[in-house]
């Protein structure tokens, strides 16, 4: 079994060493023995004596092409071992660096040793944060063995048929035939992502992965990684792009298949039934993919999210790169929302307020760029099932992971996180941030609760929860889930209000519950806010509290039940 001793004493050096020998064999080889094909061959000499000499000839041509095939497979195995370790390689010096900054050692056997104590001047984070990284290092510790282990036995195993003449030669009948067939059956095969993989160990097992081998994974299993939380989302973007394709082909293919059944007069009541149920639902699909496919047009989208597996699709669109981005705002809709309805405002309302936060940070800030993010990765309730928080309980954990996994996607440069969440939402937003710990700022928009009266159950910074409540808002006065957001101690308030800036900007009031047509509208005193908060610049926000009617009821004394 490889330990983490082991692979520190890797060498992809060594490796490329080997390869240039075995790459300058291959080449004599090939050289030698198309020469030997045709000069070996003795002009007009017939006979048994010729026809003996022909069948050594052959026989010797045969065994060259199993040897060059066997080199060139050897060659072609340590290539990519070379490449392998040279990126696993890399991922184990950022799990030291991690380790080191928060007073950490990954041992040779693989253990995450504590070292803050007898460490001299150290000064430890706090024990919670250590916690969280000293769990994140034990993931990447096993995801980073488990690939060693893999490119190990790959190797071996390579080297193994090329040793005993295994590696197969396809039929060449050419010593340089064979080298190519070679080449393609010396190829390591690509570890797949872990099963149920924590986000850490699917970071992990990403960066242990060559370009090469990221590239090949993209292109021919873009399901391996589209939806996996952890994977850079320029990656997960070009997977999920290629998805969206395959889906659509697949869908319209089936459909196809479906009409024929529907057109067939001697089709039986039962298939026609079939059909044309299952017709409408890829109509369904086909309208939330055409509506995926509409925003993806727009500039600098990112596709981070795809699945249409379930009766309502679901999807993530981020405006901006969240790779490089210094700000990351991820936003969530609430309560009748659908990617077929939604998807093409959410993205539209949610740029604008990324184009904003980068105007605020040009002028009172550090000049970030900003990344903001429309998630659409749950079934937000559709009917009277609003009045459970069970959508917003699953809709959280995903929520979290999806969170989590862009934190642990940018090692070493965490952005800037902030989630936003409206209405029902609000809720999925509240219960995800009881899970996710990679969150900056937490913005409830209209907000019928968030899953607590508790803002100490929350893993966000203390003082950096805000509540943005229009007038007029019934919804956001309800308390339905951990009660009325207004009450809660430590929650901020953000005015919705008509105001004039600092700067002398005149901003207009929004009202109702609306997120699309109110708390994100351009030139309301709630977008401004949202965008202040995004881009770092909380200072710009205009703080203020709306009273509704569930507060006036509330502060009259009244009975509230």
């Amino acid at each position: 079994m490889v330990s983490m001793g082991d692979v520190r004493r890797w060498s992809p050096d060594a490796l490329e060493e080997a390869y240039r020998g075995l790459r300058r064999q291959e080449e004599c080889l090939v050289e030698a023995g198309d020469g030997f094909g045709t000069d070996a061959k003795v002009a007009d000499w017939t006979g048994s004596a010729a026809d003996a000499a022909d069948g050594t000839r052959t026989a010797l041509l045969d065994r060259m092409e199993t040897i060059v095939a066997g080199v060139a497979g050897a060659r072609r195995g340590v290539a990519d071992a070379a490449d392998a370790v040279t990126a696993l390689l890399t991922a184990v010096a950022e799990a030291d660096a991690l380790g080191s900054r928060y007073y950490f050692r990954i041992s040779e056997d693989g253990l995450v040793i504590d070292t803050a104590f007898v460490t001299a001047g150290a000064t430890p984070q706090a024990s919670a944060e250590r916690d969280q990284v000293k769990a994140e290092l034990e993931d990447r510790v096993r995801e980073l063995l488990r690939r060693a282990g893999d490119i190990d036995r790959d190797l071996a195993d390579v080297l193994r048929k090329a040793a005993h003449g295994q590696i197969g030669t396809d039929g060449a009948t050419t010593v340089a035939a064979a080298a190519q067939a070679g080449e393609g059956h010396g190829a390591l095969s690509a570890v797949e992502p872990p099963a149920n993989g924590t986000v850490a160990q699917n970071a992990a097992w990403w960066r242990s992965l060559s370009s090469k081998e990221k590239w090949l994974i993209t292109e021919f299993r873009p399901e391996w990684v589209g939806n996996l939380d952890g994977i850079p989302a320029t990656d997960r973007n070009q997977a999920n792009r290629r998805r969206l394709l395959n889906e659509m082909s697949s869908l319209s293919s089936e459909r196809s298949r479906l009409q024929a059944v529907l057109d067939n007069p001697n089709s039986n009541a039962s298939e026609y039934q079939r059909a044309f149920t299952r017709s409408l639902e890829i109509d369904k699909k086909f309208e939330a993919l055409d509506t995926i496919n509409k925003t993806l047009e727009r500039p600098d989208r990112q596709l981070l999210l795809l699945d249409v597996s379930g009766d309502n699709a679901r999807a993530a669109v981020a405006s901006g790169n969240v790779d490089t981005a210094k700000n990351v705002v991820t936003f969530t809709g609430g309560f009748g929302s659908t990617v077929s309805g939604d998807l093409d405002e959410y993205d539209e309302k949610m740029n604008d307020v990324r184009q904003d936060s980068e105007r605020m940070s040009e002028r009172y800030g550090d000049s970030g760029k900003t990344a903001a993010i429309t998630w659409m990765g749950y079934d937000a309730p559709q009917s009277l099932d609003v009045g459970s928080d069970d959508k917003a309980q699953k809709g959280g954990q995903q929520l979290a992971r999806f969170l989590d996994g862009i934190d642990a996607s940018r090692p070493g440069n965490e952005p800037h996180m902030v989630a936003v969440g409206h209405s029902y939402g609000s809720t999925t937003t509240g219960l995800a941030l009881r899970e996710a710990s990679g969150v900056d700022d937490a913005i409830f928009l209209g907000s019928p609760g968030i899953g607590t009266h508790n803002l100490g159950d929350l893993k966000v910074p203390e003082g950096h929860a805000f509540l943005v409540e229009n007038k007029n808002d019934p919804v956001a006065d309800l308390g339905r889930f951990g009660g009325d957001p207004t009450t809660i101690e430590g929650m901020r308030h953000l005015s919705t209000s008509e105001v004039v800036t600092a700067d002398g900007r005149k901003l207009e009031q929004s009202t109702g519950h609306s997120s699309i047509n109110e708390y994100l509208r351009p030139g309301t005193t709630s977008q401004y806010n949202v965008a202040a908060q995004v881009a770092g610049v909380p200072d710009r926000a205009v703080e203020g509290k709306t009273v509704g009617l569930g507060d006036d009821w509330r502060n009259s004394g009244l009975p509230t039940r």
